[in-house]
């Protein structure tokens, strides 16, 4: 096997992951912190631009036109007009992408054609009654100030921002049958009228040349450069779009693209926590980071950390699930320590370092690790194991064809040797100092420095001892803490009984995503993104002045 023909990683397949539910050592705590601060206003089911303008406009022409009483005549109103966004949407343009509700409005359409009327009265969610809006939009337009909710729990445009970008939807909206006829208020729609009307009601309209102020509107709402009072978030949101145009723009600048389809490997990992665009596959060169998205660019990183740690930890849950899983009764922790600690693990560990590992302190010396690090040596070796180094917490997972609990295992232990060099010794890093402070008692990197310390110090250390610290503690007792936390102590995936260990359900190790690849098919609404046939990422002329203006508040 030829480790350095590793390419950038294919472990990082896009995840839609939900954090309430398969996170069973709690570790999206952390990564969501980073979220949240970052990209306030755009989650992980926020794809398109015009979702934020047209709920506006709903709320806005609610109380214009019908004037809600009551939550649910309001809930009655506002469900037909979602419902005729969904179908019209889907009968302008069959092949859009990432419309919420598609498979209700795809069989509200079929239907429709046979009738030639469709029904514009159906929850496009069913499990909502406000569809998109109430299951992933809610927050988003709450934290960019597009709406406001009165007493009767009844929805209305927010004054100034929502309520502008309500009238300039309106003004397109206007020259519809669906709203000149007054149709919002029927159960079914004419296929003439939706046919006539879906152009302007389409989520596509965004991009078309009468949404130009429309387009402009939504920047500004993402953007925040006038208006209400800014707050953190919303310059954190601000530079982080910035600085994805910026990465965008920079690797263009190389004769390359980012693509829409790996926001993640060629945007996250490389240009934030590597400080590298990867031009080929071992080809790359340094990204300079402009000094007013330095802050942003430093707390990425810090998710990018985050994401190593995750991947490590919970492979190694992987491996402890996989070692127990073919035991009808389990194994006691000694036969499970003795069974991840094969001969295979310490061959994997001897081809990953080409050193012999024979104890936990071989493993850190062989990466240079002889003490406890200070930061130049973490300096050292965050500019010395680099992207396209054959030790790149990227690549590592991409050594074994087959994966087994023995090399799981050693790429877990190798990745977070790694990453306790590279960290351990950090004092000045802005993102990991806010991180650390924010973070406080959650499990994330800093959590397993001190048991790092006594290894590495430790030269009589045994392997035997650190598997039997992290099965117990880091998997088992974080385990059973999070379980407890959220109240379902027998929603287990592993467990220990009568001291033996046993396999509850199988479970995968997932990177947790990054919204990038939201923001980025946002930016594409909004025309700051451009793609080409191929899905290569390039900055539009608009998008470079935004960047420009961001840049230019240093």
């Amino acid at each position: 096997m030829n480790i350095a023909k590793r390419l950038i990683p294919q472990w990082t397949k896009k995840v839609a992951f939900e954090a309430g539910g398969r996170d069973p050592l709690g570790l999206s705590r952390v990564s969501d912190l980073i979220k949240g601060q970052l990209l306030r206003g755009i989650v992980s089911n926020n794809n398109r631009a015009r979702y934020y303008s047209y709920f506006c406009w709903a709320f806005w022409h609610i109380e214009q036109e019908e004037t809600a009483r009551r939550y649910k005549d309001f809930e009655t109103k506002y469900r037909r007009r979602e419902a005729v966004l969904a179908l019209a949407t889907l009968s302008n343009n069959s092949k859009t992408s990432m419309l919420i509700g598609v498979d209700e409005a795809k069989l509200t359409l079929i239907r429709g054609k046979e009738r030639k009327e469709v029904d514009c009265d159906f929850r496009v969610l069913p499990s909502n009654p406000l569809g998109a809006f109430g299951q992933y939009f809610r927050g988003s337009l709450y934290e960019l100030g597009l709406y406001t909710r009165t007493e009767d729990g009844i929805y209305h445009a927010a004054p100034g921002e929502g309520e502008a970008l309500a009238r300039t939807v309106h003004a397109v909206a206007q020259k519809t049958p669906y709203v000149k006829n007054r149709l919002f208020g029927e159960m079914r729609l004419s296929l003439n009228d939706l046919t006539k009307s879906q152009q302007y009601l389409t989520l596509d309209a965004i991009r078309e040349p009468f949404a130009a102020q429309e387009r402009e509107q939504l920047i500004e709402a993402f953007f925040k450069f006038t208006g209400r009072k800014l707050t953190e978030f919303d310059l954190s949101r601000r530079h982080t779009l910035a600085l994805i145009l910026h990465v965008v723009s920079e690797y263009e600048k190389h004769g390359s693209r980012a693509g829409v389809e790996s926001i993640n490997d060629d945007i996250v990992y490389p240009a934030y926590y590597y400080d590298t665009l990867q031009l080929s596959e071992r080809k790359a060169v340094a990204y300079k980071c402009p000094d007013v998205l330095r802050p942003a660019h430093s707390m990425w990183k810090q998710f990018g950390l985050h994401q190593f740690f995750t991947q490590a930890m919970e492979d190694l849950l992987e491996a402890v699930l996989d070692a127990v899983g073919g035991e009808l009764s389990g194994l006691v922790p000694e036969d499970l320590v003795t069974k991840l600690l094969g001969r295979e693990f310490y061959a994997s560990l001897k081809e990953l370092t080409d050193a012999q590992c024979k104890k936990p302190a071989d493993l850190f010396g062989a990466l240079g690790i002889d003490n406890v690090p200070d930061e130049k040596l973490s300096l050292r070796l965050q500019k010395e194991v680099g992207l396209l180094h054959d030790l790149a917490e990227v690549s590592l997972w991409l050594g074994f064809e087959d994966k087994t609990p023995q090399n799981v295992a050693a790429c877990a232990f190798t990745t977070l040797a790694i990453l306790y060099g590279k960290w351990r010794g950090v004092k000045g890093d802005s993102g990991f100092v806010t991180v650390s402070r924010q973070a406080g008692q959650a499990f994330w990197m800093r959590s397993v420095f001190p048991h790092f310390d006594s290894w590495v110090m430790g030269r009589e250390v045994t392997w035997e001892e650190v598997m039997r610290t992290v099965i117990e503690g880091f998997v088992l007792g974080q385990h059973y803490r999070i379980m407890r936390e959220r109240r379902k102590p027998d929603s287990l995936w592993v467990h220990m009984d009568e001291g033996r260990i046993t396999k509850e359900q199988d479970f995968q190790a997932t990177l947790r995503t990054s919204r990038h690849e939201n923001a980025v098919n946002i930016m594409l609404d909004l025309l700051l993104l451009k793609s080409d046939s191929e899905g290569g990422l390039s900055v539009t002329a608009r998008g470079k002045q935004i960047v420009k203006k961001v840049l230019g508040e240093a």
